[in-house]
């Protein structure tokens, strides 16, 4: 008998031990391995932080230079320079300001500023196919770090520029363009830029080549 209250004894310690132990990464076991995936989910980077932090939105989503920062040793590798941080896509967002875009079967997608601070944007995201209408808040940073655009433009690709007619306004864009992907799965992307619109995107496109383009989202219409 007193075997069998040890042995239920130290079963109930681990337990314990395995709770208090992911309370102080803040988070439960249960909840370790969710990792909410969509438009929006976004790092946004603290002052304080080499890294940046997940928040619910992105996405998304501090302005630390790496000019004149103490840099941080590691105990086996060398010192560590923070990233610099550029202007992202909604660097001069101000509440109010919306881009609407058209998607595949009629769907329609508009992205709404309702809140920013110094350092990030919050948005309401309204997503609508038919009688079905989704909403979401997200939120992204002013800045992020350079390289990382935040429009999911990988390093490599190739940039050009276009001139398309929104809304009766002719916007000067940025055109990057690569390939994703291999053999009978690999697929061209492009993504047209412009500074004028809220958060900078103005169309996307994908297909098997330059002769093969669908559109999957295209600005109709933006304000604010």
């Amino acid at each position: 008998m007193k075997r069998r209250w040890l042995a239920a004894a130290a079963a109930g310690v681990c337990v314990v031990l395995m709770v208090v132990g992911c309370s102080k990464r803040g988070r439960t076991p249960a909840k370790a391995a969710a990792a909410p995936v969509g438009e929006g989910r976004l790092r946004v980077v603290k002052p304080d932080l080499p890294r940046p932090e997940e928040v619910a939105g992105p996405s998304h989503q501090g302005a630390v230079e790496t000019a004149g920062l103490p840099v941080e040793h590691g105990e086996d590798e060398g010192p560590q320079v923070l990233p610099k941080l550029v202007d992202g896509p909604w660097a001069d967002a101000r509440v109010g300001q919306y881009a609407t875009y058209r998607g595949a079967e009629g769907a329609t997608l508009t992205r709404k500023v309702i809140k920013a601070d110094d350092e990030t944007v919050k948005l309401e995201v309204v997503t609508s196919v038919g009688q079905m209408k989704q909403v979401a808040q997200v939120v992204y940073p002013r800045r992020v770090p350079e390289g990382q655009d935040g429009q999911g433009v990988p390093r490599g690709a190739s940039w050009s520029r276009e001139r398309l007619t929104v809304a009766g306004r002719e916007l000067n864009c940025r055109v990057a363009s690569w390939y994703e992907g291999r053999g009978s799965h690999r697929r061209l992307c492009k993504i047209w830029l412009c500074d004028a619109v809220p958060g900078r995107l103005v169309r996307s496109a994908r297909g098997r080549g330059p002769q093969d383009l669908s559109v999957t989202l295209e600005l109709v219409a933006f304000g604010g």
